[in-house]
């Protein structure tokens, strides 16, 4: 039986893209807020909600952009650098105010997670192989 391959399109690439990146960004931050819960306990025991708060802040702010790069990003699904341009084009603009910001240095967590997003968890595109039809 003859088959043929049929390579994924972009908008679903983007679907997984877009999934994955909600799901690492969220992981990420709820691990980034434990952490420094139990770095900088804070008095009188009480529990510092404020820090899975700022997430629903810096979603919107960094989130929304990063899934528009990774739409813009979509139609280069099979270049063999693909994780390298998304990495810069992800990444590039947290490291921009990071060098020119004073308090710069408080987006670095958000900079290792785009970075752990692209290296780690960006799909790669894929190939569906079908059983052609006469």
């Amino acid at each position: 039986m003859p088959a043929e391959a049929r390579e994924e399109g972009a908008l679903r690439w983007f679907l997984r893209s877009a999934i994955r990146y909600i799901l690492a960004f969220t992981v990420g931050w709820f691990v980034l807020a434990g952490a420094l819960t139990l770095l900088f306990l804070p008095p009188d025991n009480q529990i510092p909600y404020g820090l899975v708060g700022i997430g629903y802040v810096l979603f919107p702010l960094f989130g929304g952009a990063s899934l528009a790069i990774l739409l813009a990003l979509s139609p280069l699904r099979f270049f063999p650098h693909l994780r390298t341009v998304a990495g810069i084009a992800l990444a590039g603009p947290l490291l921009f105010i990071l060098m020119i910001s004073g308090p710069g240095w408080l987006f670095s967590p958000m900079t290792v997670i785009q970075l752990g997003f692209v290296v780690k968890v960006m799909p790669e595109a894929r190939f569906r192989v079908t059983a052609r039809r006469p």
